[in-house]
């Protein structure tokens, strides 16, 4: 399948999305820019409702989160168009990332954790590569700043005070990289992943925000970045695990450990090997082997291979004041049908 004839069928089911299920999407995030010192691009722009034509960012398209850790929607974001061009950096440059929930609007996702990968592009081409078998290396702290509870804020802390993310360039090799920008929202976490329960209208579990970016290194000095060891996404994580399943968040937020330093649960193996076959659909979405900016699955984090261990549970004793105040402040009615106007405009 062509991109075109992709990006045609994410299209539509954008707005078949939008005319049945939009009341999920309690829950929304996009990258609406990113720059380096020397050059600004263009993410997701929400009044037109339209990704930037000509970036680096593999926007993606806005509407929800995604639930499922075995979704295709886990590698790049929902739906990732392909870049046009890579982004010119030297080790040590800085990264802007800026997350949005609305237009121009803060973070409103108060609880919650930061994490960047790197992965090398095959042939120096970050545009035609399939990143479903994409090999990614995490960056330590040092890179990307707090990554897990502190014992006093959650890493998102800065986006929530409309600051962008930012991201230090590692001394990796010259070279073309992809690096995957994954943002966590843990309002839900405290039971374990639903993609939908109508009793509360909303998924349960963690909510992932994962955008990703084509950088081109160049650096004068042999690259002392260690990517030798990378995992895949999907196959990364598994149903549930702790930090993605927090049952304690709100009267123990470090009992979420998932951080850099935590390997448990990953799929991991040598770099330029085959990934093992788990029998789980950690490679990668039904159309395996197309472009990145054909390699989103059609179910906006729905379980695109293998339906989820995890059971339906009951709806949440735990007091969520963030989310009660966000209720308040605009009804799901109102929601719903602000978002059907934005899906019409498409």
């Amino acid at each position: 399948m062509s991109y075109s004839s992709t990006k045609l069928l994410a299209k539509s089911l954008v707005l078949a999305y939008a005319s049945t299920h939009i009341q999920s999407a309690l829950g929304h995030g996009y990258v609406q820019w990113a720059s380096t010192p020397n050059n600004y691009y263009g993410g997701f722009n929400e009044p037109a409702w339209s990704p930037t034509a000509d970036t680096a960012i593999l926007v993606t398209t806005y509407l929800s989160p995604t639930y499922d850790v075995w979704s295709s929607n886990m590698t790049c974001g929902n739906w990732p168009q392909a870049p046009n061009q890579a982004a010119p950096v030297s080790p040590g440059d800085v990264i802007n990332i800026k997350w949005s929930t609305h237009t121009d609007a803060p973070w409103t996702h108060n609880e919650g954790t930061h994490r960047v990968f790197i992965a090398p592009c095959p042939n120096d081409d970050c545009k035609n590569m399939d990143i479903s078998q994409a090999e990614w290396s995490e960056l330590g702290s040092q890179y990307t700043g707090q990554q897990t509870w502190n014992g006093n804020s959650w890493p998102v802390a800065p986006l929530a005070n409309n600051q962008p993310w930012q991201v230090t360039v590692p001394p990796a090799a010259s070279g073309h990289y992809l690096i995957r920008d994954e943002l966590t929202a843990l309002h839900y976490s405290t039971q374990q992943w639903t993609n939908f329960d109508q009793s509360v209208q909303h998924g349960w579990g963690t909510e992932f925000y994962v955008t990703c970016m084509a950088l081109q290194v160049n650096n004068p000095n042999a690259g002392t970045l260690d990517i030798s060891q990378a995992m895949h996404f999907p196959g990364a994580y598994y149903d549930n695990q702790p930090g993605h399943y927090n049952p304690n968040i709100w009267s123990d937020p470090g009992s979420v450990i998932i951080s850099s330093t935590t390997t448990f649960g990953r799929t991991v193996w040598p770099s330029g090997s085959s990934s093992p076959n788990t029998g789980s659909g950690n490679t990668g979405s039904s159309n395996t082997g197309n472009t990145s900016g054909n390699t989103g699955n059609s179910n906006n984090g729905s379980g695109n291979n293998t339906p989820s261990a995890s059971t339906t549970s009951s709806p949440s004793t735990v007091s969520n004041p963030v989310c009660a105040n966000r209720r308040k402040r605009r009804s799901l009615k109102g929601r719903h049908n602000a978002h059907r106007r934005q899906a019409r405009s498409l």
